[in-house]
């Protein structure tokens, strides 16, 4: 049975819980709790489900919400930047070349190939005044980034088909930075390499050589990968800026004319 002197005690701790609950420290010091519980939330959940794990132990980088203005990717003379990434890398390049376009003037997108049709995104560039540039990547074994492994399919059954015509992307003005490894010997960059031969072979025009970045230092023509990218986007973006804005021609080429 309940005791008087436990009833004392209860009184007693209910009193105390009033006082505390009633002083302006308790009220700080509940408002406090509550935002570090809420700030130990978003560390725990909200920024550790952004990232997952490559099978090569890698750390895979979600995809950027693409930063396209209303009708953006329809525009004219417009920098259009298509980039298939695994870790990162290929994104934060065509990020960089979007950027350089957007300071100099020059309405430019990034677009993401996995969310791409590539039928419909690559004739729809044959009647537009843009050009295209595709950043991609290369793995081991000479494969695409699962993003890009469509797209890459689907341009070498349209280049091996008999029933499609060979001038199928006459128009498109396109160029392609590939990112690989050296060491990976014959398959060094060889998406890159592909990608660029393939929409030649259907009539695109390539208004820039191929560029290729290699991630081993000691064969890197500039010093490392990044390296091989900022020569390679010095070299596009004075050649190929200048006549996005107008200002010029492509070597006697105007964007949009036809392959002579």
């Amino acid at each position: 049975p309940d005791s008087p002197l436990c009833d004392m005690e209860l009184v007693q701790n209910s009193v105390i819980l009033q006082f505390l609950w009633s002083s302006p420290y308790a009220l700080a010091a509940s408002i406090l709790i509550a935002i570090a519980a809420t700030v130990w939330v978003l560390v725990n959940f909200a920024g550790s489900g952004g990232e997952q794990k490559t099978e090569d132990g890698a750390r895979e980088v979600p995809a950027r919400v693409e930063d396209v203005p209303p009708g953006g990717d329809s525009l004219p003379n417009t920098l259009k930047v298509f980039y298939s990434t695994q870790t990162g890398t290929a994104r934060r390049f065509a990020e960089a070349l979007v950027d350089d376009a957007r300071a100099g003037g020059i309405q430019a997108v990034q677009l993401d190939l996995r969310d791409r049709d590539p039928e419909e995104t690559l004739t729809q560039e044959c009647s537009r005044k843009s050009v295209c540039v595709f950043v991609v990547s290369t793995y081991t074994d000479g494969v695409p980034p699962e993003s890009a492994s469509w797209f890459c399919r689907w341009l070498a059954d349209t280049v091996d088909d008999f029933r499609v015509q060979k001038s199928m992307l006459s128009g498109l003005r396109y160029s392609v930075f590939g990112l690989g490894n050296s060491l990976y010997g014959e398959h060094y960059n060889s998406v890159g390499k592909n990608l660029f031969h393939w929409l030649g072979q259907l009539s695109g025009t390539a208004v820039y050589p191929l560029g290729e970045g290699d991630q081993n230092v000691a064969q890197s023509k500039n010093g490392g990968i990044e390296e091989d990218f900022r020569s390679w986007k010095q070299g596009f973006t004075s050649r190929v800026f200048p006549v996005l804005r107008g200002e010029t021609t492509l070597g006697g080429l105007k964007l949009g004319a036809k392959r002579a």
